[in-house]
C-alpha cells in the first residue's frame, strides 16, 4: 500500500470515527462501574463504588477515567480517547498484517493490506464498541501493539519484544486475559524453529514474558488483595472446576460454546446477527481454511495466541463465546478470513485453469463485511450526532434510567438512603445513592436477573427491607404487573411514579 493510499484511507476512517464523538454517555452497566471507580479515584477515595473497594478489578480503565476527570468531568474526553484508541488499533493491526503478508508476492501484499484496512476499519463489530467507555477498545489496542512488536522482534531487533512486554503488562492490568496473550505470543516464538537467530529470539521472548508475569504478580498479590468482600474478583471466578474439561458435566457447555462460535465470529466483524447456520457457517469455513494455510506457513504469532484465547473462552462458558470478547482477536480473524478466501481462489483457478484478477476474492470479503457493517455504522453516527441523544440511542431504553436517577439524586440522601434497582451500577453512578447488591433480592444470578424471584416474593422482600426507593421495569407484563400489584397490596410503599419503561416507588415510612 502506497503512502498516498494509506493517507486517504486513514483520513476516511478518521472522519467516520470522529463523527461519532460526543459529550454524552452511551450507558452500559459495566461502563457505569468503571466511570464510578474513575470518579472515586479522581476524588481521592480509592477504588470505591457502592460502599466497597474494588481493587480486585484491573485498574487501568478507572485510572484513565480519573485522569480524564482531572481535565474535564464530562464524558467528551473519555469518548474522544476511545475513538482515537480505536483508530490507533486499526493502524497498528494493519501494520501487523503488513508484516505477516511479507512472504506474499509484492502485488498481493498491497491487496491484503488494503483489504485488511477496509475490513477492520469499517467493521461495525469494532465501531459499536468505540462509543462505550469499557475496556474493549484499550485492550484491543494493547494486544495489537504487542502482536506487532513480537512480529518486528522476529524480523529485526530483539528490543521489540520488550515493547511488546510493556503493552502486554498494561493489557494484563486492563483485562486478565492479557496474561493469556502474553503466554500465547511467547509460546509462538518458542515454537517457531524455522527462523535464524532462534536462541536470541527465544531468550528475548522469555524475558518479555517474565516481565509480564512479574507485573501481573505484583497486581495479584499487592493490589488485588485490597478489594473488599462482595466486590467482583475475576481471578477467584476462574476456578479449576470450571476448566475441568474431562468432567462429563462440563461437556454440554463445551459443545454449546463451540456451537456459538460461527455466530460470534460473524457478529464480531459486522455486528449483525445473521440468522441461520447456513449464513454463519460460511465465514467460519473460510476462516478455517485460512488458519490451515497459516499453519502451513508456520505463522505461529497468529495461530497460537488466537488458539489459546479462543480455547479459554470456550472452556470458560458458552456466554464467553460472544462478539464482544472476540474483539481483541478480530484483526487476526479478519486476516485469517482473507487468507482463506485467497486460498480458495487459488484452488478454484487451479481447477478451472482460468486465471482472473488476483484480488477478486479479497474484494468479495471486503464487500460482504463492509456492506453488512455499513447500516450499523450509519445508525451509530446518527445516534451520536442526534441533538436528543438519550431519546434515540439504543431505542431510548437508557433515557428512563437517566430521568429517574435525577429524581433520586434530588430526593435522596447519599449517606442514609438506599435503592433497589434492576440496573444498580447505572442508578448508583447517576444518583449517588447506595443500591442493593445481594440477597435476599438476588440470591443467584444478580440484580440484572431481577425475575429470578417470583413477583410476589420480590414485592414482599422489598416491603420488609430497609430500602427507601425501588426502581424496576414496568414493561414486563408477566412479571411487572403482579409485582406492582403485590407492592400496592403491601402498603409499605407509596403510589408508583412512571418514567417510561420504569416505575419508581418510595417508602411511606422511612426506617
Amino acid at each position: 500500500m502506497t503512502h498516498r493510499t494509506a493517507a486517504v484511507l486513514f483520513v476516511a476512517l478518521a472522519a467516520v470515527y470522529l463523527a461519532a464523538v460526543n459529550g454524552s454517555w452511551a450507558m452500559r452497566p459495566d461502563s457505569a462501574l468503571y466511570l464510578g471507580l474513575g470518579r472515586s479515584l479522581a476524588e481521592g477515595r480509592g477504588m470505591e463504588f457502592n460502599g466497597g473497594q474494588w481493587w480486585a478489578l484491573p485498574p487501568v480503565l478507572p485510572m484513565l477515567v480519573a485522569a480524564c476527570r482531572w481535565v474535564d468531568p464530562g464524558y467528551f474526553l473519555p469518548n474522544l480517547i476511545m475513538h482515537l484508541a480505536a483508530l490507533a488499533a486499526v493502524a497498528v493491526s494493519v501494520a501487523a498484517i503488513r508484516e505477516l503478508a511479507q512472504d506474499l508476492p509484492e502485488a498481493m501484499q498491497k491487496h491484503f493490506v488494503v483489504a485488511a484496512a477496509l475490513t477492520i476499519g469499517f467493521s461495525a463489530g469494532l465501531f459499536v464498541h468505540v462509543s462505550l467507555i469499557l475496556t474493549d477498545v484499550p485492550f484491543l489496542l494493547l494486544i495489537s501493539i504487542a502482536t506487532y512488536a513480537f512480529l518486528r522482534g522476529g524480523r529485526g531487533h530483539w528490543g521489540w519484544y520488550f515493547l511488546g512486554a510493556a503493552a502486554l503488562l498494561v493489557a494484563s492490568w486492563t483485562r486478565l486475559p492479557g496474561v493469556i496473550f502474553a503466554a500465547g505470543l511467547v509460546l509462538a516464538v518458542l515454537l517457531d524453529l524455522s527462523r535464524e537467530g532462534y536462541r536470541r529470539r527465544a531468550l528475548a521472548a522469555v524475558g518479555a514474558g517474565a516481565i509480564v508475569l512479574a507485573g501481573f504478580a505484583a497486581w495479584y498479590f499487592l493490589v488485588r488483595t485490597r478489594g473488599d468482600p462482595g466486590t467482583i474478583d475475576q481471578v477467584a471466578a476462574v476456578t479449576g472446576e470450571r476448566f475441568n474439561v474431562f468432567s462429563p458435566a462440563k461437556w454440554p457447555a463445551l459443545m454449546q460454546a463451540v456451537a456459538n462460535f460461527p455466530a460470534a465470529l460473524a457478529s464480531a466483524i459486522t455486528d449483525q446477527k445473521l440468522e441461520g447456520w447456513h449464513f454463519n457457517l460460511l465465514p467460519t469455513a473460510v476462516l478455517l481454511v485460512g488458519l490451515w494455510t497459516l499453519l502451513r506457513r508456520r505463522q505461529m504469532l497468529v495461530l497460537v495466541p488466537v488458539a489459546l484465547y479462543v480455547g479459554f473462552l470456550i472452556v470458560l462458558s458458552p456466554s464467553s463465546v460472544a462478539p464482544r470478547y472476540f474483539l481483541p482477536i478480530m484483526p487476526m480473524l479478519v486476516y485469517g478470513l482473507l487468507v482463506g478466501a485467497q486460498t480458495l481462489r487459488l484452488a478454484l483457478e487451479s481447477l478451472t485453469r482460468r486465471p482472473a484478477w488476483p484480488g477478486w476474492a479479497l474484494a468479495v470479503v471486503v464487500a460482504a463485511c463492509v456492506g453488512t457493517s455499513a447500516p450499523k455504522i450509519a445508525r451509530e453516527i446518527y445516534w451520536m450526532r442526534h441533538p436528543q441523544f438519550y431519546a434515540v440511542y439504543d431505542g431510548g431504553k437508557w433515557s428512563d434510567f437517566r430521568n429517574v436517577s435525577a429524581v433520586l439524586r434530588e430526593r435522596g440522601r447519599p449517606e442514609a438512603d438506599a435503592v433497589v434497582a434492576s440496573q444498580p451500577t447505572i442508578v448508583h453512578h447517576l444518583s449517588g445513592l447506595r443500591v442493593a447488591a445481594g440477597p435476599p433480592l438476588w440470591p443467584r444470578e444478580g440484580p440484572r436477573a431481577y425475575k429470578s424471584l417470583p413477583p410476589k416474593e420480590f414485592a414482599q422482600a422489598v416491603a420488609r427491607g430497609p430500602w427507601r426507593f425501588v426502581v424496576m421495569p414496568a414493561d414486563t407484563p408477566d412479571w411487572s404487573e403482579p409485582m406492582m400489584k403485590a407492592i400496592e397490596e403491601s402498603g409499605a410503599l407509596g403510589p408508583p411514579e412512571r418514567f417510561g419503561r420504569l416505575v419508581l416507588y418510595e417508602r411511606r415510612t422511612q426506617p
